[in-house]
């Protein structure tokens, strides 16, 4: 997706998704089993990347993802574990 921000609003873009980011780091934190997810965010979109042991972890991340301060919305792409 193309956006065109002016340079002052894009530090303040640009820190708003420090927090965004922020908050969600925070909110898997306190679930040991979603140790392995990393988040990426921009304008807002979070991504999740890493792996997950089960469909049940992996909608857990993404719930979390999506409750947190900021958070317009969430791309999954986490991996499960072959079987």
């Amino acid at each position: 997706d193309l956006e065109v921000v002016a340079k002052a609003d894009k530090a303040e873009a640009d820190l708003k998704d420090d927090l965004v980011k922020s908050n969600v780091q925070a909110a898997l934190k306190a679930h040991p089993e979603l140790s392995h997810v990393s988040v990426a965010v921009k304008n807002g979109a979070v991504r999740l990347t890493g792996h997950v042991n089960s469909i049940t972890e992996r909608l857990h991340a993404a719930v979390l993802a999506r409750a947190s301060k900021g958070v317009r919305s969430v791309n999954d792409d986490l991996r499960l574990p072959r079987s």
